[in-house]
Order: structure tokens, then sequence, then C-alpha cells
């Protein structure tokens, strides 16, 4: 059976990155989408966290500051000198994600989609969760409802948990859409890549 991969972007991650070196003053916007944890790749992950420390002690993000800290981080207990800056790929791994960015520009929407993906995986681990309490079962069932939704609130940080009835419908009956729309007119994702698909497919 094959396995749907795990929600994750390394582009939007690395531009994320990326974009807080190249132009450190759009970095409390980003920090305003993003956290640390969201990040799923390491490496991405630690220099992130590097650059909240810099910017928390009021020092100006970049790659040189980043990459002073990554160094003062040891890695292990067993006497190594090995740093988290060479666990993520050293100065020039920094030097080489702000050399293919496109543009600092869109820094807010990589954000945003690394912490949609974020929170796709946090959905995934509740439902897992939600699995293991239903299948154990018990006598009362509400408190198991009440673990849910406390699960999935926290998921995906919504205060209340509210669910609408999930209705499933093909293609062709989404495509169909009401009688009032034009032929091109209605738009929809397809969940998954981005991409998007008319009513006529293109």
């Amino acid at each position: 059976m094959n396995v749907a991969p795990v929600p994750q972007s390394v582009a939007a991650e690395e531009a994320t990155l990326a974009s807080i070196l190249a132009a450190p003053e759009h970095f409390p916007s980003v920090r305003d989408h993003v956290a640390p944890g969201d990040f799923h790749d390491l490496p991405c992950r630690t220099a992130y966290e590097a650059a909240c420390k810099v910017a928390d002690r009021g020092d100006h993000v970049g790659i040189v500051a980043v990459a002073q800290e990554l160094s003062r981080w040891p890695l292990g207990n067993n006497g190594t000198s090995r740093t988290a800056l060479e666990d993520v790929g050293g100065a020039g791994w920094l030097s080489q994600i702000v050399a293919d960015l496109p543009t600092a520009i869109g820094c807010e929407t990589y954000a945003d989609i690394v912490h949609r993906d974020a929170t796709y995986r946090q959905m995934i681990s509740a439902a897992g969760q939600i699995a293991a309490m239903a299948r154990q079962g018990g006598a009362d069932v509400d408190v198991v409802v009440a673990r849910s939704e406390a699960l999935l609130a926290s998921a995906t940080g919504a205060t209340k948990a509210t669910a609408e009835p999930f209705a499933a419908m093909s293609l062709d009956e989404v495509l169909a859409g009401s009688d009032d729309e034009t032929e091109g007119e209605r738009i929809i994702t397809d969940g998954g890549d981005g991409a998007l698909l008319t009513r006529d497919g293109k």
C-alpha cells in the first residue's frame, strides 16, 4: 500500500530562512507566521532557531551572525568539537540558499506554506491518537469525543474545535457546480501541490 508523503516543502522552508538572512528587516513579520517547530527539515529548523536567538539578543540577523551562533552549539556530550554549524552544512549552505532565493518579497507567503504544512502534520498526529482512543473504546464516548476535539483544537491552534459534516464528492460533481456559474468560472484546488483546476480541467 502506498503511503502519502508527510506534508512538507523543503523549498518553502529554505526560502523562508533565506529571506530573513538576505533581508533581515522581514524577520519580525516572518516570525509572526512561523515558529522553529514548524520546520520539518532539521537544518532549516536549527538555523531558524539560531536566527531567533540572534534576534532575541537584539543583534542583526544575517548569515555571519547565524553561522556564529550555530558554531557555539556543540553536538553531543562525547567530547567532540563538532557543532551545529557543521551539522546544517556550514556557512556555505547558508550562503547557497540565499544565492538560490528568487526574491525575499514573498517571505510571508513562504512562511505561511511552512506553517500550513506543520499544521497538517500536527493534524495527522492528532488523527493517529484519536484513532487509537477510538479503537480502545470505553463506556463513555463523550470523554473520547472531548479529548479528540481538544487534540484537533491544539493541532490547528483553534480555541474551540468545530467540524462540519464531511461529504465526499467526485470531481465531476465538483465541476458540475451551480447553474449560475459560467464555463471556466469555477476554480478549485487539487488539494495537494497547489495546482488549480478550472471547470474545463485546464
